[in-house]
């Protein structure tokens, strides 16, 4: 496949387990309302589709595939405005987070690129999360926990409207 080859969002939609199609189409009407642009993609794993804020043009979240299902990634910059939120994320969730590799620039910042963006330090209890940004809210999405990402994405968006 060429680098430049344009997919579309119909595309990405046939590889959507058929349980997952209406939190997927409910989150695309709402970015879209919003503003925010899609991208499609075409990785190994499968299409990974992106939304991208309308005025600053960075990826609030994307949706890629892997062996075990679709996942959400979030980009969780704003993740301090709704923090209680993060908190009470059930149990599989916060496992799911816990399995995520720490922010290497978080725990040393000579140790990643200067150019990576720091990853998300928080606390759950007495469990301290210190994860890297592109791994921390990589998410499953099954009937579980689409009521839960619904919300972290609502939060999100609504935080990066604010600014």
């Amino acid at each position: 496949m060429c680098a430049n080859t344009q997919y579309t969002m119909d595309q990405f939609l046939t590889d959507v387990h058929p349980d997952n199609l209406p939190f997927v189409m409910e989150v695309h009407e709402n970015l879209t309302q919003r503003g925010y642009q899609t991208k499609v993609v075409l990785a190994k794993s499968g299409y990974v589709l992106s939304y991208l804020h309308p005025k600053t043009k960075k990826t609030l979240l994307n949706y890629v595939f892997r062996k075990g299902g679709m996942l959400l990634r979030l980009y969780g910059d704003h993740f301090q405005g709704y923090l209680d939120t993060v908190q009470n994320l059930p149990e599989p969730l916060l496992t799911q987070i816990g399995k995520h590799p720490n922010c290497k620039r978080l725990l040393d910042p000579t140790a990643c690129s200067s150019r990576c963006p720091m990853g998300y330090a928080f606390a759950v209890g007495d469990t301290m999360y210190r994860k890297c940004r592109y791994g921390c809210f990589l998410l499953p999405v099954n009937e579980e926990t689409v009521p839960q990402l619904r919300t972290l994405v609502k939060k999100e968006a609504q935080a990066r409207d604010e600014v």
